[in-house]
Parts: structure tokens; C-alpha cells; sequence
């Protein structure tokens, strides 16, 4: 059930004008071609709030997370979580995308543990005080409509002032990226995915190449079902299996090569030429992609799959010759 607007601002402390929002502290840490990355270390102090104010991107997903400074997740939001101050959440089934202006929300960041009842709506807690990572996220995002920069930031100290935060303190600390941390392995055959990593609803795995294996790379994608219609702008239906997917292919000169799900061929099935291989006569255009690398890194990401372990949706890899690669079926 939606709560009304005033409740939102019941939930939300009543904050002073706005000033000069503070910068993300990391900045863009990484943009991965279909998904952008901005984080923000802060230091959680007493009686002290970080308010997140923006603009309802046009993008197949977004998430907020807080990282303790070891790495582990402490508190996370996602689209559909959020209520909207202004507009209307696009993020829901059936609402409205194609218009350029679609809302605001506003999140605060609390230095407390959660309530052990009922949470109050667009509010992340650290759980406790010392130092954190805020991580926004955002999958397809277009940059060139409202909602496509990062939201803003500002402090509020005990008596309600704004400032911003300095970022010293946090130069010591060492932190994880989290899902876009990388993790060590080595190619194998049969090939064997790795890197187990989550944050926030994006689940990623990654698989290492070498064509000492064979010159070509067979991907299997099951059959899951996706909201592709969404990247043209439709709203997002009530039933899905993930909320969107991808394949990134690094390195693919001369930029890592990443296959969205709406690009997924009709035939499930991808056909990687790895160090110049020639395209089988049998395979369609749609299915090759030529490599010139010998190695490197294939990692598929699930953002806000609807099962809570969505290994079983792993695409199944096989290492060909040419001769051993056959017609789609």
C-alpha cells in the first residue's frame, strides 16, 4: 500500500533551506558502460544526519547501500522502496516513464540502529557510529534527461545546520567497492564461475577465458524472463524474474563489450571468437562476437532478481573448436 505524502514528511526530520550540496567524495568511481557508480565516505556522529535529495533517473534500475568500512553491507534502499516528495515513483508497475521530469525523493542517513519495529519510509541507518561508504548506483542511466547526475548531498549537525563533511578523517580507512570489487581467478576447463559477490540486489559472478582451451566460447542464457520493453521507456509490469541483466566481456578491445539483456539473441545462445578466430559458417551474426584477446573476463550481473540465490540462472559455458560448433537449434 502507498503511504500518502504527508507521511513521508512526518518520517523525515523538517530541514533548513537547502545550500551548496557537498560533493560525492569518491566521485564516479567506476561507469561500466550499463551501470554507474558514485560513492561517499562519511563519518556517522551523534545527534547527526546526511540527507540525499534527487531526481527520479530514467534507468532499469537504482539502488542506495551503506558499507561499514570493512566492507560489509550494512543498510540498503532500493527504487521501489523509495516514496516520492514530488511526481511519482517511476519504479512501480505501471507508472509513467516517458515524460522527462517524473519525481523527487529525498533519503536520510541516520547514525543509529534500525527501529525493531516498522522502518519509517526513505531512511538508511549505519547502525552505529565511526566510519561508512554511501554507495548510489544506477543500471542504464540516461545522463541526458533530469535524474541522469548523481542526487545531491548535505549534512545537518545536533542543531540543524547544514555543512559538509571534509573527508580527512576517511583517508586512512580502506574500503571494499563492493560489487564492483574484483575478485582473483584463474581460467580453468570446464570453465567455473566465480567471484561471489551481492550488494544491495546486484548479484555478480565472473569467469575467466583463454583460448589455450579452445578458440571458441559457447554462452548458454537461460530463459529468465526480464522487462526489456522498459529500455524504450515502458513501465515497469507487476512479474518478472530479474529487473534487469548483463554480460560484460573485458577486455574486448577497444572498450569492454557488455550484452544487455534486451540484445540477448533470439536463440539464448552467444558465440565468442577468442584471439581473431574466424566466424563459423553456421553461426548468425547475431550470436558472434569476435575477440581479439586470447584472454579475459566474462561477469554477469542480476540486479533485483526475484529469487534470493539467482545462481541457478547461470549461463552454461563451453569451450569449441570450430568444427565442434553447431547450428542454433
Amino acid at each position: 500500500m502507498r503511504l500518502p505524502l504527508w507521511s513521508v514528511c512526518l518520517a523525515l526530520t523538517a530541514a533548513p533551506a537547502w545550500t551548496q550540496p557537498c560533493p560525492w567524495i569518491d566521485g564516479k568511481v567506476a561507469d561500466l558502460r550499463d551501470r554507474s557508480y558514485w560513492t561517499h565516505s562519511m563519518e556517522a556522529r551523534p545527534g547527526e544526519r546526511l540527507v540525499i535529495r534527487g531526481e527520479f533517473p530514467h534507468a532499469r534500475a537504482m539502488t542506495f547501500t551503506v558499507r561499514a568500512s570493512d566492507g560489509n553491507v550494512v543498510d540498503t534502499l532500493i527504487d521501489t522502496d523509495l516514496l516520492e516528495i514530488r511526481g511519482w515513483n517511476p519504479f512501480l508497475p505501471g507508472m509513467d516513464r516517458r515524460k522527462p521530469y517524473l519525481g523527487e525523493y529525498e533519503i536520510e542517513v541516520r547514525p543509529t540502529a534500525p527501529p525493531s519495529g516498522k522502518r519509517p519510509a526513505n531512511v538508511l541507518y549505519t547502525g552505529s557510529l565511526g566510519i561508512f561508504r554511501l554507495a548510489y548506483e544506477a543500471f542504464r542511466l540516461d545522463t541526458t534527461l533530469p535524474g541522469g547526475k548523481p542526487p545531491r548531498l548535505t549534512y545537518f549537525d545536533s542543531a540543524n545546520r547544514a555543512y559538509c563533511q571534509d573527508g580527512t578523517a576517511r583517508t586512512v580507512t580502506a574500503f571494499h567497492n563492493g560489487s564492483l570489487q574484483e575478485v582473483p581467478s584463474v581460467a580453468a576447463n570446464p570453465p567455473q564461475w566465480s567471484g561471489d559477490s551481492s550488494e544491495g540486489g546486484v548479484f555478480t559472478r565472473s569467469m575467466e577465458f583463454d583460448a589455450r582451451f579452445g578458440a571458441i566460447l559457447e554462452v548458454k542464457i537461460p530463459g529468465f524472463r526480464a522487462p526489456v520493453e522498459t529500455d524504450r521507456g515502458e513501465p515497469f509490469p507487476e512479474a518478472y524474474d530479474v529487473r534487469y541483466w548483463s554480460l560484460a566481456i573485458d577486455p574486448a578491445p577497444p572498450v569492454s563489450r557488455v550484452v544487455a539483456d534486451f540484445q540477448i539473441p533470439p536463440s539464448r545462445r552467444l558465440i565468442l571468437g577468442l584471439g581473431g578466430a574466424r566466424r563459423p559458417a553456421v553461426v548468425p551474426g547475431e550470436e558472434w562476437i569476435g575477440l581479439t584477446t586470447r584472454t579475459g573476463t566474462l561477469r554477469v550481473v542480476w540486479v533485483l532478481p526475484q529469487l534470493a540465490d539467482p545462481t541457478g540462472w547461470m549461463p552454461h559455458i563451453d569451450y569449441l573448436n570450430s568444427d565442434g560448433v553447431g547450428r542454433t537449434p
